[in-house]
């Protein structure tokens, strides 16, 4: 009798378990839908006033809370970014994206945009170091696919940053070659190469970090 009883609690008890994950779940999904909500106004604020700087700061204060409800969701992070360098806060941005960079741990995108942050900063030299991680981190996702067009793309415009402007455009010259039957990636790429080719370095590092 007591065995039987200490299956049935047993099975209650999974029972239990199962449910309370179930309710957990749910909560999880819950709050991501909130956080995407508060991120979607933040982000609608902006687009309304034309990047006014008080609907900014308003911005920013719905993505904090997106970010409260939700710490892993990336978006809000990515968008809170954009919005403090629009602010011309560039050293807090830099925070941000640092978060967003131990939230990924390894990936080539996360590195690379902390990289030209910290370019945007004036420090070459740390920056130096994350363009090379970010390149290392390119080179192993395209081992395993090496036709990835982004994977392709991101590759060759951190080239430019980690081993310099000829290297690069050498580098691109063969993809282009290689691309002539695909017009979506010979355009984009011819498209990447022609602004590095005519920018100087200061003013694509400019452009991306305002």
């Amino acid at each position: 009798m007591s065995l039987l009883c200490l299956c049935g609690c047993t099975v209650q008890a999974q029972d239990k378990e199962k449910e309370i994950g179930k309710r957990d779940s749910q909560a999880v999904v819950s709050l991501r839908q909130e956080a995407i909500g508060k991120n979607n106004r933040a982000v609608q604020t902006v687009m309304n006033s034309l990047g006014n700087p008080d609907s900014l700061r308003y911005a920013l204060t719905l993505l904090d809370e997106a970010i409260a409800l939700d710490s892993t969701y990336e978006q809000a992070y990515a968008n809170k970014i954009t919005y403090l360098k629009q602010l011309h806060r560039p050293k807090e941005a830099l925070l941000v994206a640092r978060q967003m960079m131990r939230m990924s741990p390894g990936s080539p995108y996360q590195v690379l945009g902390y990289a030209l942050l910290e370019e945007s900063v004036g420090d070459k030299t740390v920056s130096a170091k994350y363009y090379n991680e970010a390149l290392q981190l390119f080179d192993r996702r395209l081992k395993d696919n090496p036709n990835d067009f982004p994977l392709q793309l991101n590759r060759a415009f951190t080239l430019y940053f980690a081993k310099g402007k000829e290297t690069a455009l050498e580098s691109m010259q063969q993809l282009i070659r290689d691309s002539q039957d695909d017009e979506r990636k010979y355009s984009g790429l011819q498209d990447l190469y022609d602004m590095l080719k005519s920018s100087t370095r200061e003013e694509i590092v400019k452009s991306i970090s305002q």
